[in-house]
């Protein structure tokens, strides 16, 4: 199934394809912005020793934004100019962006072209030159025609209060999706709203909608660590399925007015950039928490024809907005893995549990949480005490659903620490076999699988973590450990040195890499 909003523009194939943007570029056949000089009669812009060619819509945006070079611009101007009004979200705004940035060689953190401005839009701060005034050249920007006939009209009329009576979103091509895609990966959703206080809503209902899909038969549900890590880095769709090995991935935005909210989702085939899928949402501010359903239901049956509803049907975690709130703001917090965060993350979870103590997500987290604040290199709790606080919250939650893959880990690390080893294996197959794409029982399992000495289980193991998480660098880090443990140096080195390029600032890899070398690579044991 693919799905867009449909706007009555789309109907209609003008004759005249391009209008002119701002009167000095419309005039000339090619222009200046910075060292490269820009040709749009050929979707091209080059500097010495470099040609680039761009598609029509990105060369649209560099055109406008080069007609009003200095000003800034904002999604929604951009979006009424370049993409004719059509664009659902501001999500194409910024992977055009994104796009340009990366064909003009710009970074967003140093920008020499495209600025960001926070909470406004983008302003081109490069210099703009006229190549060639008076010189005959393409028409560069959209416009809408000026006006309708009156048959015309009465048609468009008509159309409209049939759209108007439909869902907000039409199918195109249903066919296209179903059965095809075997992988998805779920970004989270980005706040928009003007105080951008909502992104904890945002990321929320990315993690939701992760839990629920990764249920769906036959697709692969990539980890929460290795999407989110993606997040606002400036890569476009078609990069971030490659580096995450999606078919397809979820992306959306959210955005507060008022008493409401305007949330949209959709899916975007990762091999050519192409939308299958689309939606808006404008749920009031109590039901924010609870749109992942609608989103999680429509996502797989576009994704597997055949799977129905399944477990994206199932009843909400919570029916308390205060509770969902809560738990939201601790996840989002627990995340950063911080003294500081996991103690705000506590109180988070808490206030849900109070809202409603069935809650047992809420309990999970809060276990969680409290098993890292035992650790001294995230807490500064007392590990005993924060130790007693884990298993009291997860034994609550074992007691509202034993079945969840997040319970049946923690279970697992306990029951093997403990030297129940059977016990320990059982749950953490259970918990796999719960949720076939919960990238952390695999890790757990190779540790257990490992501490047997069952060395080629270990690995497949931690090799299905890595597949389901490729940029985890922990997992990159248990599976070279592994690799190691038997003697396999150089396979263990490659994983060790991505696992560097993941995150260069974690001093694990470098230690156990430097502890792994061959002997007699003193000197780059010591630089390590």
């Amino acid at each position: 199934m693919r799905m867009r909003r449909l706007y009555l523009w789309d109907m209609f194939e003008w004759s005249h394809p391009r209008q002119a943007g701002m009167s000095e570029l419309s005039n000339s056949t090619q222009f200046t912005v910075g060292e490269w000089t820009v040709e749009p009669s050929l979707d091209r812009i080059r500097r010495p020793g470099e040609d680039v060619v761009l598609e029509p819509r990105i060369m649209d945006l560099l055109a406008h934004l080069a007609s009003h070079a200095g000003e800034t611009l904002s999604t929604d101007a951009l979006a009424e100019r370049v993409w004719s009004g059509r664009a659902i979200s501001d999500q194409p705004i910024y992977q055009g962006i994104a796009q340009l940035r990366k064909a003009l060689g710009d970074d967003a953190r140093s920008p020499r072209y495209i600025v960001t401005v926070p909470k406004k839009g983008y302003r081109l701060i490069a210099a703009v030159g006229i190549d060639a005034p008076g010189s005959a050249g393409r028409t560069l920007v959209q416009d809408r025609p000026r006006f309708l006939t009156p048959v015309l009209s009465l048609f468009i009329a008509g159309s409209f209060l049939f759209l108007s009576s439909s869902d907000v979103s039409v199918s195109l091509d249903r066919s296209r999706a179903a059965g095809r895609f075997e992988s998805i990966a779920v970004l989270p959703f980005v706040d928009l709203s003007e105080d951008r206080d909502r992104q904890h809503v945002g990321d929320g209902i990315a993690e939701e909608l992760i839990h629920r899909i990764a249920t769906v038969p036959g697709i692969r549900m990539v980890a929460r660590t290795s999407s989110f890590a993606l997040h606002d880095t400036g890569a476009d769709i078609r990069e971030i399925g490659e580096r995450l090995g999606a078919d397809v991935v979820l992306e959306g935005t959210i955005r507060r007015s008022g008493d409401r909210l305007r949330i949209t989702a959709q899916l975007v085939d990762s091999s050519n950039g192409f939308h299958i899928w689309s939606e808006v949402y404008e749920p009031l501010l109590a039901e924010e928490y609870f749109v992942q359903d609608r989103i999680a239901a429509s996502v797989t049956e576009v994704l597997r024809s055949d799977s129905g509803d399944g477990d994206s049907a199932r009843r909400p975690w919570t029916r308390s907005r205060e509770a969902a709130e809560a738990y939201y703001l601790g996840m989002f917090q627990m995340h950063k893995r911080r003294a500081e965060s996991l103690e705000k993350a506590i109180e988070h979870f808490e206030i849900a549990l109070r809202h409603d103590p069935g809650f047992v997500l809420a309990h999970a987290g809060l276990a969680k949480t409290y098993y890292l604040a035992a650790d001294v290199r995230f807490g500064r709790i007392p590990a005993a005490d924060a130790l007693a606080a884990h298993r009291a919250a997860l034994e609550i939650a074992r007691s509202l659903d034993g079945s969840l893959p997040q319970v049946l880990e923690m279970l697992t690390d306990d029951a093997f620490y403990a030297g129940n080893v059977t016990e320990a294996e059982t749950l953490i197959r259970r918990a796999i076999r719960n949720d076939p794409n919960y990238a952390p029982a695999y890790k757990v399992y190779g540790h257990l699988l490992g501490g047997l000495d069952r060395s080629d289980e270990a690995e497949a193991a931690f090799r299905k973590a890595v597949d389901l998480d490729p940029l985890s660098p922990v997992l990159r880090v248990n599976l070279a450990v592994a690799l190691a443990y038997v003697n396999r140096s150089a396979e263990a080195g490659e994983e060790f040195l991505i696992a560097i390029e993941l995150d260069p600032g974690w001093h694990v890899p470098y230690a156990k890499y430097a502890r792994n070398l061959p002997a007699g690579q003193y000197a780059k044991a010591i630089e390590l």
